[in-house]
């Protein structure tokens, strides 16, 4: 009887052991297959936040092109507004030396020596206050045109940064719905099994 009882319980043991070490192996295998999702799904969702980022970054991008087109602009526009009261205030000059320089030039035909050599340095002292306050006109255009020059040179750079970054933008939107739909795809194989 001790015989037939042994054989039954070392039967068993080895069917117990032969389960433990199956469980044990598929234990392994079920863990190896999830960490491979759960690296898969990591790597996805890098592949989603550097998408991002490029889209972030062609965004700011975008957002400086267009800065640097407003400010060329408005410079531009309140250039051509200084220019044009630069040009009033220099026919202002113009007309009030004009007529200063009439009434001296006849002053300074006069017959009486005194008066026509007063008239003479007045006169004298009439242009170069006028040459003055034309070379200070000058120096205002030539400020205003270097400036202007500038501001035209910012809006073509920003039109070109423009170009630039709405191709980038369109690349980077067109890469953040691939990975969104990769990483999606991917959610819903895993939660079909």
């Amino acid at each position: 009887i001790k015989q037939k009882m042994k054989k039954p319980r070392k039967w068993f043991i080895c069917h117990i052991s032969c389960l433990v070490i199956s469980c044990v192996i598929l234990s392994a295998q079920v863990t190896a297959q999830t960490d491979r999702n759960e690296v898969k799904l990591q790597y996805l969702k890098n592949k989603i936040t550097m998408a991002e980022t490029k889209v972030a970054s062609a965004e700011a991008r975008l957002a400086k092109a267009d800065s640097l087109i407003t400010n060329g602009d408005l410079i531009i526009v309140q250039a051509e507004e200084e220019y044009n009261q630069i040009g009033e205030e220099k026919k202002k000059i113009e007309k009030e030396d004009k007529i200063n320089s009439r009434a001296l030039y006849k002053l300074s035909r006069s017959k009486d020596k005194e008066t026509a050599e007063k008239a003479e340095d007045d006169l004298k002292a009439l242009n170069a206050k006028h040459k003055e306050e034309t070379r200070l006109l000058d120096t205002k255009i030539k400020n205003l045109t270097r400036k202007a020059k500038k501001a035209k040179y910012d809006i073509d750079k920003g039109l070109d940064m423009e170009r630039a970054a709405n191709i980038k933008l369109k690349d980077a939107q067109e890469a953040l719905e691939l990975a969104n739909k990769n990483y999606e795809d991917f959610v819903d194989t895993l939660e079909s099994k």
